[in-house]
């Protein structure tokens, strides 16, 4: 059986680790974390792939591509069973000394499936950065209601503008590549269709639900959680991004 290649291409706070665990749970399926990420070291990061060649930083670097595309070829190593993926965030393929644009390439060259995780309420999203870093609880494997805390609002406008352009960017960048988009409130709020959806578009056996140990880390509206939250109302109006109350 022919078993796909994929990345699951997303943002921060946006449900990526609950679709990739979920994605995990299918027999036919490995879906592995953040490989690109730096700090990401269990056995088979890019990092571990390097350390493995004994190279240098500036050779490292100079031959960052060749690196790239060996390491993926081995991660998409066609005689092993079952669909192979990662997950990688928009801000891993920027242009940078450190970032891999180069694995975009890859995706390309080789038609590797993307299937791309967009949240669309982004305030949820950009509150929910601020709260995970003002907690330092990224995820749980339990119902967890976090502290209300006073959202820092600059911060929450400037944050909800990159997202409202990354997302315009990202969307426009996956056209043409064998891509499909899954949203986070369909995947939370229809599992059954999601699951059915992603699992056809991998080829792998769809009468399977996707499930993840990971749980919601509230459910709490948010005028429950943020304590300036007329404020931030008010604010979040004036400049255009009203649209995004009406949600959870």
């Amino acid at each position: 059986m022919n078993y796909a290649s994929f990345v699951v291409l997303s943002t921060q706070r946006s449900g990526s680790t609950l679709l990739r665990t979920a994605l995990d749970s299918h027999p036919e399926i490995s879906c592995r974390g953040e490989l690109f990420l730096p700090s990401y070291s269990q056995g088979d990061s890019f990092r571990d792939f390097v350390s493995e060649k004994k190279l240098s930083r500036i050779s490292e670097l100079l031959h960052r591509r060749r690196l790239v595309y060996s390491y993926l070829d081995r991660l998409y190593d066609d005689t092993l069973a079952g669909a192979r993926g990662f997950k990688i965030m928009y801000g891993q393929m920027g242009y940078r000394p450190y970032k891999f644009p180069m694995v975009f390439d890859y995706i390309r060259d080789y038609g590797v499936r993307v299937i791309h995780l967009v949240r669309e309420n982004t305030l949820d999203i950009c509150i929910s950065r601020q709260f995970a870093r003002a907690s330092k609880t990224y995820h749980a494997v339990e119902q967890y209601q976090p502290r209300s805390q006073t959202v820092n609002i600059p911060t929450l406008i400037l944050e909800m503008r990159k997202v409202e352009r990354e997302k315009i960017r990202w969307r426009s960048a996956v056209k043409g590549l064998r891509c499909l988009d899954q949203t986070y409130e369909d995947f939370v709020n229809s599992r059954s269709e999601s699951s059915r959806r992603i699992l056809e578009f991998l080829g792998v056996e769809s009468a399977i639900e996707l499930v993840s140990p990971l749980k919601r880390l509230s459910g709490a509206h948010l005028n429950e959680r943020v304590l300036n939250y007329e404020e931030m109302v008010q604010e979040v109006v004036s400049h255009g991004y009203g649209r995004f109350l009406a949600g959870p």
